[in-house]
């Protein structure tokens, strides 16, 4: 890395499942080699209007075929803090699937985002490229 070139680089995600996107998040990504990791932390909640929770990655993931067929393989890390409609609630997970760029984020035990009030989560995942 020569010297003052960054590590760590912003980016701006796409948000699925709100009408008003969450304010005052931070999206970040470093590289190592064919390694991505992403930190995603939102101070300020959107406004919901799905069951769902999507953000996007800076970069497609790799496509890797799970051992024995099944299709593609996927990186999986848990949420940290995660808020919907008005409340915290127990941690759930971010998924990657293979040849994506979707985050998708579930709450504990997959259950859904409230398709009303606000929903924010933070994350960090490593995945290939």
């Amino acid at each position: 890395c020569p010297r003052g070139h960054p590590i760590w680089f912003n980016y701006t995600p796409t948000f699925t499942g709100f009408s008003t996107n969450p304010v005052y998040y931070m999206s970040r990504f470093m590289l190592i080699g064919n390694t991505c990791i992403v930190n995603h932390y939102e101070g300020g909640s959107g406004t919901s209007n799905a069951t769902n929770f999507i953000i996007s990655a800076p970069i497609i993931s790799a496509s890797i075929p799970q051992v024995g067929g099944g299709g593609n393989g996927r990186w999986t890390n848990a949420l940290g803090e995660t808020y919907n409609n008005g409340a915290f609630v127990a941690a759930g997970s971010v998924y990657l699937p293979g040849n994506s760029v979707d985050l998708i984020l579930y709450m504990s035990a997959s259950a859904v985002w409230t398709a009303s009030g606000n929903k924010r989560a933070s994350f960090q995942i490593t995945y290939e490229i």
